[in-house]
């Protein structure tokens, strides 16, 4: 089917639900829908840790574990890029000294996450997906190491 074409030269086109390209590729958005949706019947903990997938405490304390055995030092900064709710970021904030930065697209489990960890010394940032704020204002960065998260 013929449509016409956006900025990025792909086809805007209409799909058998009404549905366009462009908002087929909106994962931004349904991101956030879907942290909304866990909320449904479900206490703000229970929602924001359905939201990342299951086993959220086992698999952010084996996520910590071999950030360690990979060469994370406790004094290290650490880039967390889509740290939801905090899976990784909770069982390391009883332990780590160093910096911390965690970036997500979904503001509610960002929110979920600083709360969790309760970290003055830590940033929790809610970005966009086209954002280049995610590393202002860091500084001397010394060690570091980036982590690349994903959910479910």
């Amino acid at each position: 089917m013929a449509g016409r074409q956006i900025a990025s030269n792909l086809p805007v086109s209409r799909g058998a639900q009404g549905r366009t390209v462009k908002s087929k590729l909106d994962l931004s958005g349904a991101y956030r829908r879907w942290a909304q949706e866990a909320k449904y019947g479900r206490s703000k903990a229970e929602a924001m840790k359905y939201a990342i997938g299951g086993q959220f405490d086992a698999y952010g304390q084996i996520e910590v574990d071999m950030l360690r055995f990979f060469g994370l030092g406790d004094q290290a900064t650490l880039f967390d890029v889509g740290c939801g709710s905090g899976r990784t970021a909770i069982p390391l904030s009883k332990t780590h000294q160093g910096a911390y930065l965690g970036t997500d697209i979904v503001p509610d489990l960002v929110e979920f996450a600083r709360e969790s960890c309760n970290r003055q010394d830590w940033r929790f940032e809610p970005v966009a997906l086209d954002s280049g704020q995610v590393l202002s204002g860091l500084g001397n960065l010394g060690q570091s190491i980036c982590v690349l998260g994903r959910s479910r």
